[in-house]
């Protein structure tokens, strides 16, 4: 019974306290004049606490060797490529001389008769487009080329912190591993 009245003693006088501070507080805002804010003086700047340094482990780190399974993966990459070489045929603008050209002309004689006569006609010389075969030689050629490479395990080197002492002792079988 004398803890139960010695709780209820002290939270009305944390009640109390906190009503007295609340009431302060509301009696210095409004009673406050409004003036011109002045400067406030200048707070000393305070560096941060150092945090405490990790407890340091008893022990060393070793090398240690996994073996680890790497999924297949394609892979691109840029390689020289040998193309042959090959006939090609592109379409080139060749100039063509003017030259004559002999034409058959249909001519009606007085009767009403038909008949062809041989005519020389001059072609002026142009310019005409033709296919030509050409010869492209071997070359290489930088391409990308997709490969798969397949899965396999492979050897991964790690360095892991082996804990001395806790009960196993130096020499004694092996230490704790933190990975």
């Amino acid at each position: 019974m004398k803890t139960f009245l010695a709780a209820l003693a002290g939270f009305a006088l944390i009640g109390a306290i906190g009503a007295t501070s609340l009431d302060a507080q509301s009696r210095s805002t409004r009673s406050a004049p409004a003036r011109p804010a002045k400067a406030a003086p200048a707070k000393p700047v305070h560096k941060p606490a150092h945090k405490p340094a990790p407890a340091k482990l008893d022990g060393h780190y070793v090398t240690v060797k996994e073996k680890v399974w790497v999924e297949g993966h394609y892979i691109t990459e840029h390689k020289d490529v040998w193309v042959p070489g090959h006939y090609a045929t592109e379409h080139r603008d060749v100039w063509v001389h003017g030259h004559y050209v002999t034409v058959k002309q249909r001519r009606v004689d007085r009767h009403g008769c038909v008949f062809y006569v041989n005519v020389s006609k001059f072609v002026p010389g142009r310019y005409e487009c033709k296919e030509v075969r050409v010869y492209v030689p071997g070359r290489y050629e930088c391409r990308e080329v997709r490969t798969f490479v397949p899965g396999c395990y492979t050897i991964v080197e790690k360095r892991v912190f082996v804990e001395s002492g806790k009960g196993h002792g130096r020499g004694h079988g092996h230490g704790h591993v933190h990975r």
